[in-house]
């Protein structure tokens, strides 16, 4: 059988698309929106910012694009850009929970508390589920006096998320400014519960009953938060110190002061301390070497300059008797 004979005729053209472009256009702007996204979640802004521009470009009503820009723009501390930006993505749509706090975030650092406030009840009212929206709300009615209002904003971030160690410190402060100092403990007790390897949990705790006179459990605290991470155990070392020295224990104060400074040379306080239990210990001379060193660190701090020249004057004196 005699093969068909070939043909050189070109394959018919496919059916023109009656997709109008404008689909196309808001296929790009969606890819571009989702790449800033990503790098926003990445930290990468650069690129964050240039894809949601992208996107603006193919679709400039695209709220979303708007809210990743204001939103990198305000990590880079430009107010006035991220500002414009943030209010063009609430006038497209009012429920951005994310916007309305970029804006709080905006006033604040500006100083307008009250126009801060107005966005951060924007953001609750729009987000009543988003702990980060009731936290701001709380640290902004703190900021402006009402301990109160703080104390449910706090109350309201603990109950949507009580993993988040923040709002329970903040809940505890706003307790004991109140003078509720049971339920801050309580509270602490419960985040320390929920967060076994929360360092910052353990020395609140700590802090609020060496305040109440209980420095004995406060010593079981600082010890406790020293052992989770011996690498960031410095502040919790400092505690302990001082804790020892209210104790009058203080050859230990100061074994947990020097692995304080060893952890984080930055802590003038702790030289501090060192020069006072030196001088009580009288021993004048290590007393000035700790007082040299808080200098070194902070030479305008006026506490160091005090030091000194009573460790000055004390070596002084042991010298000539």
């Amino acid at each position: 059988m005699a093969e068909d004979p070939p043909t050189d005729s070109p394959e018919p053209p496919p059916v023109e698309s009656s997709v109008p472009r404008l689909r196309e256009l808001g296929q790009s702007a969606g890819a571009h929106l989702i790449l800033a996204k990503q790098h926003l979640q990445d930290g990468r802004l650069g690129p964050a910012l240039a894809d949601a521009r992208k996107a603006l470009a193919t679709h400039p009503e695209s709220a979303q694009a708007h809210l990743v820009c204001g939103l990198v723009e305000l990590r880079l501390a430009d107010l006035d850009a991220a500002e414009a930006s943030l209010r063009a993505a609430v006038d497209l749509e009012d429920d951005l929970c994310a916007a309305w706090l970029g804006l709080a975030n905006i006033e604040q650092e500006r100083g307008a508390l009250e126009a801060a406030l107005d966005h951060a009840r924007r953001a609750v009212a729009v987000g009543p589920e988003k702990a980060q929206a009731h936290l701001c709300l709380g640290d902004l009615l703190r900021a402006t006096g009402d301990v109160e209002g703080a104390l449910a904003a706090y109350r309201a971030t603990v109950e949507r998320n009580p993993l988040t160690p923040t709002a329970q410190y903040k809940l505890c402060g706003a307790l004991l400014a109140l003078d509720r100092t049971e339920e801050a403990e309580e509270r602490l007790i419960d985040a320390q519960r929920l967060n076994p390897l929360d360092m910052e949990t353990r020395l609140a705790l700590g802090d609020l009953l060496l305040a109440r006179g209980e420095g004995e459990r406060a010593i079981a605290e600082y010890r406790g938060a020293a052992a989770i991470d011996a690498v960031r155990s410095g502040p919790a070392q400092a505690r302990l110190g001082e804790a020892y020295r209210r104790l009058g224990q203080l050859k230990e104060a100061l074994i947990s002061l020097r692995v304080a400074v060893r952890v984080d040379p930055l802590q003038v306080h702790c030289y501090l301390t060192m020069a006072r239990i030196h001088l009580q210990l009288d021993q004048p001379q290590q007393a000035l070497e700790a007082a040299r060193a808080a200098l070194r660190i902070d030479e305008a701090y006026p506490q160091a300059r005090e030091l000194f020249t009573r460790a000055e004057a004390a070596v002084e004196a042991a010298e000539e008797g």
